[in-house]
C-alpha cells in the first residue's frame, strides 16, 4: 500500500486468482498471458479501476512485463479525454519478486548498484548510498534502491554463471536475502534456503510510487538472461 494503510504484504494481486487469458508456443518460446480485474478483496482495498495483463515469454531467456491501465471514469463508449475529466488518478507501488537460484548466496556480486540511494529495511529504514563497485551480502538484506533504471549483473562463481537483469518502466531495485535467521522463522522454506538464492526485484515503490491518470497505461518489463562464465 503507498498510502501506509493495512493490506496484505506485497498487495493483493499477489493472493489473487488471475485468469489465463492465452498461452502458445512461438519456435522455443512459450508465450503466456494473465489478467486481473477489481474485486471485493481489492475494492476492500480502495482499488476499483484497473485492468492488469501480466505477461510472460519463457525460452532462452526471460521476459516478465506487468501492465497496468486506469480504467477510472470509463462509462462504457466514453473517449479519453472524457475519461480523464470523469476519472481520478491511479496511485500504486508494483514488484516483479524474481528469485534468482545460486550456487552459494554468500559468495555472489551484484554489479549496477554502486552510488544509488537506498533504504536499509534491515538497519531501522534508514537511507544510505550504495558504494561504488559490486554489491555483496555480509548478512540478512532487505533494500530497495530508488531512482535507478540501471541494468543488475548477478556473479554467481560457485555456480560458474552470471544472471543480467535488464528493466524498462521501472526506477526501484529491491535485493533481498533474509539469511540464516530470519529463514529460520519462515514455515515455507528450508533452513538452507538462504544459501541458494537472491533476490533481484523489478519495481516501483517508495518515492517511486507510480500516479496512473485515467485511461492511461503503464508498464513494467524485467528481462533475464542466464550466461555460463
Amino acid at each position: 500500500r503507498h498510502d501506509g494503510k493495512t493490506g496484505p504484504q506485497h498487495g493483493f494481486a499477489r493472493i489473487t486468482v488471475w485468469e489465463l487469458a492465452s498461452a502458445m508456443m512461438a519456435g522455443d518460446e512459450l508465450h503466456l498471458m494473465w489478467t486481473l480485474e477489481p474485486d471485493d478483496q481489492s475494492r476492500e482495498l480502495g482499488f476499483d479501476h484497473f485492468k492488469l495483463a501480466y505477461r510472460m515469454v519463457i525460452g532462452p531467456t526471460l521476459t516478465l512485463e506487468l501492465a497496468v491501465a486506469n480504467d477510472s471514469g470509463n462509462g462504457g463508449g466514453v473517449s479519453k479525454e472524457e475519461m480523464a475529466k470523469l476519472g481520478s488518478p491511479l496511485v500504486f507501488e508494483e514488484a516483479l519478486h524474481a528469485y534468482y537460484a545460486v550456487a552459494d548466496a554468500r559468495k555472489v556480486s551484484i554489479d549496477g548498484l554502486g552510488g544509488v540511494a537506498f533504504i536499509d529495511k534491515v538497519d531501522g529504514m534508514k537511507h544510505k548510498v550504495q558504494p561504488a563497485g559490486a554489491l555483496t551480502f555480509q548478512g540478512r538484506t532487505d533494500r530497495p534502491y530508488l531512482n535507478t533504471e540501471a541494468t543488475c549483473v548477478l556473479h554467481d562463481p560457485a555456480g560458474a554463471r552470471k544472471i543480467t537483469v535488464e528493466k524498462s518502466g521501472s526506477r526501484t531495485t529491491v535485493v533481498w536475502n533474509p539469511w540464516e535467521e530470519l529463514t529460520a522463522k519462515m514455515p515455507d522454506m528450508q533452513p538452507d534456503a538462504w544459501l541458494h538464492f537472491t533476490a533481484i526485484e523489478t519495481a516501483n515503490v517508495d518515492v517511486d510510487t507510480i500516479t496512473l491518470a485515467p485511461g492511461k497505461t503503464h508498464t513494467m518489463r524485467a528481462h533475464v538472461t542466464v550466461e555460463a562464465v
